[in-house]
């Protein structure tokens, strides 16, 4: 893609997504670092720092790509997406504001669909799933898969 085609002021690289919007991208390798037995190869997570209005233009950024790939695949039923908050995260109002409309957000729970370490890896068919995990009180980290 060349720049011409990026919208002013839209990072036009995941470096520059960190840097200026403070939103991370790390995919897992081959390797389980820690020796947990349960890691999942190639695991997605998007790390975002900052207050409840940084995870906010998260997710416009999100729905912005998901408005994209539906387009791009031009199917006639579009994909669902389904948000499974981690417990204290409140996202209420979030599908109100999002364009995407297969778009479920649910009610925040300790029990995520997935524990850690297993969500599935980017490959084939998958369902694309979103999971958030707060850090701190001022950081939420996310994983997809």
């Amino acid at each position: 893609m060349c720049s011409s085609d990026l919208s002013p002021g839209l990072p036009d690289s995941v470096h520059k997504l960190q840097q200026d919007a403070g939103i991370k991208l790390v995919l897992g390798s081959t390797e389980d670092p820690d020796g947990i037995g349960t890691f999942v190869q190639y695991r997605v997570a998007f790390y975002v720092a900052g207050e409840a209005d940084s995870l906010t233009n998260f997710f416009m950024l999100v729905d912005g790509y998901l408005n994209f790939k539906s387009r791009q695949l031009a199917r006639a039923t579009p994909f669902d997406v389904h948000i499974h908050p981690y417990a204290d995260v409140d996202l209420n109002g979030l599908s109100g504001q999002m364009i995407y409309t297969p778009l479920q957000v649910h009610e925040p729970s300790a029990g995520l669909p997935l524990e850690l370490f297993q969500a599935q890896p980017v490959q084939g068919k998958r369902v694309l799933s979103l999971y958030f995990e707060p850090e701190d009180c001022n950081s939420i980290s996310t994983s997809s898969s």
